[in-house]
């Protein structure tokens, strides 16, 4: 009787799990909106950063994970049983996403004022370091069972392209090239699964890594590394073929 009970219990507990609504994150879509409609438009990294701030800030008392101030600081991360838990927000992955593009706006910002002053390349290549970091907490939350295929490709790409974007500036121009033509081909795979009218930032994004891969490929020496990473890349992304499937049924 009481081997049956738990039996019955454990059912009950799968049912719950099982009508959990998955979380879908627009990864690209959303820094996208983010960026344009708060200074990007103009190029004013600073102003950006400043959202970026202000918008964890929100999150944090809205979702109750407070830091407290700089006198009482007690550090806080997003962890998987926040995301895990039946009545979670999705709106917990967007604290990692925002630290890591407050970090990433922070260093373009270093890039424009690092003509006059070149101190501060060396600052812009520790703030990337830091938004790999926090993208990588990202990308951890998002492979829980709780996120689905499509958000699993975005993190997926936003790391890829994170990682890529700190090792152009150190000039680290082979694993740079790795990580932006892996980025790129998530991208393309993302707006094939996608209706038409959703394509356009994913497709944007390829065009934009573009003149990265070629410079990387300059400097790597050899006019046809950019498809010899195209062929290695595409021996890598073929275990995301089935998230990618799952994504285009999801929005059928």
């Amino acid at each position: 009787m009481v081997v049956e009970e738990e039996n019955h219990n454990n059912e009950e507990k799968s049912k719950k799990v099982e009508q959990v609504k998955p979380f879908t994150l627009e990864i690209l879509k959303l820094i996208k909106d983010c960026q344009q409609q708060h200074g990007l438009r103009h190029g004013d990294y600073q102003r950006y950063r400043g959202y970026c701030s202000r918008r964890i800030s929100r999150l944090r008392k809205v979702l109750k994970v407070p830091q407290g101030d700089k006198k009482h600081f007690k550090k806080r991360d997003v962890t998987e049983a926040h995301v895990m838990n039946s009545r979670a927000d999705e709106r917990f992955l967007h604290i990692p996403l925002m630290l890591a593009e407050r970090c990433w706006a922070y260093a373009m910002q270093l890039r424009q004022e690092a003509n006059t002053e070149p101190r501060k390349k060396f600052h812009l290549v520790q703030k990337l370091r830091k938004a790999c970091v926090f993208a990588l907490q990202l990308d951890e939350l998002c492979k829980v069972d709780r996120c689905d295929a499509r958000t699993r490709l975005e993190s997926q790409a936003y790391v890829s392209w994170i990682h890529g974007t700190l090792q152009f500036e150190l000039q680290l121009w082979q694993k740079a090239a790795e990580n932006f033509k892996q980025a790129q081909i998530i991208y393309e795979k993302l707006a094939s699964a996608l209706p038409e009218e959703d394509q356009i930032p994913y497709k944007q994004r390829v065009e934009e890594i573009a003149p990265s891969l070629r410079y990387c490929a300059y400097n790597i020496g050899d006019e046809k590394a950019v498809d010899l990473l195209e062929l290695r890349s595409q021996g890598v992304l073929e275990t995301f073929d089935a998230l990618v499937s799952q994504t285009k049924v999801n929005t059928v």
